[in-house]
């Protein structure tokens, strides 16, 4: 950039990128979606062995 003019096209490209907190809040969504969908991967066993569990345990209780 030192040497070469700036055109008015490379000067509205510029413009237009994000501000620090655009930038910031992107980031922060991005870890906490991950976060999120993290967890939600880690209970699914758990909640599913959990009802495969009450369920036996009901069946148990019919007979």
């Amino acid at each position: 950039l030192e040497k070469d003019m700036l055109t008015q096209d490379s000067i509205k490209k510029i413009a237009s990128l994000p501000n620090i907190e655009e930038i910031r809040s992107g980031i922060l969504s991005a870890i906490q979606s991950s976060a999120t969908r993290l967890v939600m991967l880690l209970e699914t066993p758990q909640n599913q062995i959990v009802r495969i569990l009450s369920a036996f345990e009901e069946k148990n209780r019919q007979d």
